[in-house]
């Protein structure tokens, strides 16, 4: 279910830390409540508010719908086809249409003659009244309720037939919507273990690179002192071999790497349990986006921030399959 902007600012912290890039909690509560925004905009929102927006924004479960009103008498029939439903899919909606068809010679219509009686004297005594042609009798029994749909009454016998004959088709119905679900979800594992591995590759890629991060800062800060300096005489080597050392502590990715490593792993294991994940692999990918935007925040290197950028399209990829997961 969709949460208003108020409903959101609630739950957050109302820190008002501005990292965002919002003036306040509630600005940014407006925009996530319009799409604008996602919850990785802010660093300062903890797991707990981000499981208790994503519990709150739920979906709510509608169990059972019904294509169009089951016939009088099958009350039975419907909740023994919410209660299926209900023990058997935990997130989602499933539509339900029951077609019955009947004997002709079982049926018969009848006229509402009350009503027709009352609809010809409006008709009437309206079209005099404004100098009208008289209604049609076509017109008039093409009222709704005018005519009426009779059932035929049923013996106790014909009624337990009939409703073994509905659950019976029902439960064979069921049986191929979760064959069918099985088979999807093998095929979703397959996409999502290889969304994973492209993920796993570019976080090894990152890696690599990162290992020589420290040299390459050290490179380029020593070309922009000497274009600075003329003469390298009087330079303090302690003094540059400090500055390199605090570039390199701000560029340092490796907690990022390492928690990038951690994810993957919980992601694969969650792929491989039986049971419900969906919301599982929600959270995580969450956490995926924390630790991309980290890693092209801290990019001092134009080929990290292209493996970053790459790293949070797979992510995005892998947040949509998410999505169809109960």
């Amino acid at each position: 279910m969709a949460l208003t902007g108020l409903e959101i600012f609630k739950l957050l912290p109302k820190t008002n830390c501005k990292k965002c890039g919002m003036p306040t909690w509630l600005a940014f509560a407006m925009q996530l409540a319009q799409k604008r925004a996602k919850l990785d905009d802010c660093p300062c929102v903890s797991e707990e508010a981000k499981q208790a927006l994503a519990a709150a924004a739920e979906p709510p479960m509608r169990l059972v719908t019904f294509a169009s009103p089951l016939p009088q008498g099958q009350d039975a029939v419907e909740q023994m086809a919410r209660k299926t439903m209900k023990d058997n899919i935990a997130r989602g909606s499933v539509n339900i249409n029951l077609q019955m068809n009947r004997d002709t010679d079982s049926t018969s219509f009848k006229v509402n003659q009350e009503m027709l009686d009352a609809l010809v004297e409006i008709a009437t005594t309206t079209a005099m009244n404004n100098h009208l042609p008289q209604p049609s009798l076509d017109a008039l029994m093409g009222v709704r309720d005018v005519i009426q749909y009779v059932e035929a009454e049923e013996d106790e016998a014909t009624i337990k037939a009939r409703d073994g004959a509905l659950k019976k088709s029902f439960t064979e119905a069921l049986d191929a919507f979760k064959s069918s679900r099985d088979t999807e979800g093998a095929a979703m594992q397959d996409v999502l273990t290889g969304l994973l591995d492209e993920i796993e590759r570019l976080v090894k890629e990152a890696d690599n690179l990162a290992q020589d991060l420290p040299d390459l800062i050290k490179k380029r800060y020593m070309e922009k002192v000497n274009a600075l300096l003329d003469e390298k005489t009087g330079i303090d080597p302690d003094r540059i071999a400090q500055e390199v050392v605090l570039l390199a502590t701000k560029a340092d990715i490796k907690e990022e790497i390492d928690r990038l490593y951690a994810h993957i792993e919980a992601g694969r294991s969650h792929i491989n349990a039986d049971g419900q994940i969906g919301r599982k692999l929600d959270f995580l990918t969450q956490e995926f986006n924390r630790e991309a935007n980290t890693l092209c925040s801290k990019a001092s290197d134009i080929r990290l921030t292209d493996i970053g950028l790459s790293l949070k399209t797979t992510i995005d990829q892998f947040r949509e399959q998410v999505q169809n997961i109960e």
